[in-house]
This record gives C-alpha cells, sequence and structure tokens, in this order.
C-alpha cells in the first residue's frame, strides 16, 4: 500500500518537472505563436494581454510586484 505522503511529494515533484519544461519550451511557442494570435481562443488572449501587462516593451523587462 502506498503511503499517501509519499504519493503527494512525487505529484509536487511531477508537477515542478512539467513547469520546468514549460518553461523551457515557451521561448520556442513564443516565437510560434507570432502572426498567429488570431487563432487562439478568446480566454487564452485575454488572460496573455493580462501577463503582458507586467511587461515594458520599451526596457524589455517585467515590472516587479
Amino acid at each position: 500500500m502506498n503511503n499517501p505522503f509519499t504519493a503527494m511529494q512525487e505529484a509536487i515533484a511531477q508537477s515542478r518537472q512539467l513547469n520546468r519544461a514549460i518553461e523551457q519550451n515557451s521561448y520556442a511557442l513564443g516565437y510560434l505563436l507570432r502572426g498567429n494570435l488570431r487563432y487562439c481562443s478568446r480566454r487564452d488572449l485575454v488572460a496573455m494581454k493580462k501577463e503582458l501587462a507586467d511587461y515594458n516593451m520599451h526596457t524589455g523587462k517585467w515590472k516587479t510586484k
């Protein structure tokens, strides 16, 4: 029988690994999205626009909260 604590630790480790993979592939995905945003869902576009509100394109830096 599996220990629930061990199962939880494994799930967290898998989540962290997935998050690292997403971060590493974001650069490539951003390149692919350029010129193709019209094919994204409205929900995704709204979320991306909210996130980009924290980005200053003049300085190339993200605002600190």
